[in-house]
């Protein structure tokens, strides 16, 4: 796919124009006054064989999981100025299949055990609104947390989704992707990325109007919270 990001990613959070624009999910709607949710692809972490299909993560690796996600998840010290936590709580297998992208056999088939996310919001009633996410989440093995992984790699090739190519990569692999959305004559741009660190998967989404936000600047909150990990 043809998708510049020099032309499409003038300038970062910063405010700066980028040395290398080299690109990097919840997606984010912008509205005139505030960025709404909306329905899309989800980070299988945290949203988002044959192994059997009813396999169940330990209870001990539940109990264990809880804290040590939670402490994955960008703190209000690690995100840039402006940015104010609005969200905070964690999802059990039960709600994330609630929320209707994944299915609860999915779910299970991967070993998800528990997850974070933690939402920050800028200036949404101003005019240069922004939002972030950052999610952790933890799986029963490594091969589920892969497998989780590579169905986020999936959806970011459905839709208004563009694959990105993260030089140097994260961690134990990574999918990335980007849109561009709209509401109300205004247009967002959505930066999803997400990475998988052993048995445990993070996400990065950031959302603002086109040209305000960069690839880079998820990319290295990304790397922020995987250090983390």
């Amino acid at each position: 796919m043809n998708l510049d990001p020099v032309s499409l990613l003038a300038t970062g959070l910063d405010g700066k124009k980028p040395a290398d624009a080299s690109p990097g999910y919840r997606a984010v709607t912008l509205t005139r006054n505030k960025i709404c949710r909306v329905r899309a692809p989800r980070i299988a972490s945290f949203a988002c064989a044959a192994v059997v299909l009813t396999m169940v993560a330990p209870a001990t690796a539940v109990a264990g999981d809880r804290g040590r996600v939670r402490s994955m998840v960008l703190p209000p010290g690690q995100v840039p100025p402006g940015f104010s936590r609005q969200v905070l709580r964690s999802y059990t297998p039960r709600e994330l299949a609630a929320q209707g992208t994944w299915t609860p056999k999915q779910i299970r088939y991967w070993g998800y055990t528990i997850g974070w996310e933690a939402q920050y919001d800028r200036g949404l009633d101003g005019n240069d609104p922004a939002q972030l996410s950052s999610d952790a989440g933890g799986y029963a093995t490594n091969a589920g947390a892969r497998r989780a992984l590579s169905a986020n790699r999936s959806h970011c090739r459905l839709g208004a989704w563009h694959p990105l190519v993260v030089r140097g990569g994260i961690a134990d692999g990574v999918a990335a992707c980007t849109e561009v959305t709209s509401l109300e004559g205004y247009d967002a741009r959505v930066f999803f990325v997400a990475w998988r660190s052993g048995r445990f998967k993070g996400a990065i989404t950031l959302t603002g109007p086109v040209g305000r936000v960069r690839a880079a600047d998820a990319i290295k909150l990304a790397r922020r919270q995987a250090a983390r990990m």
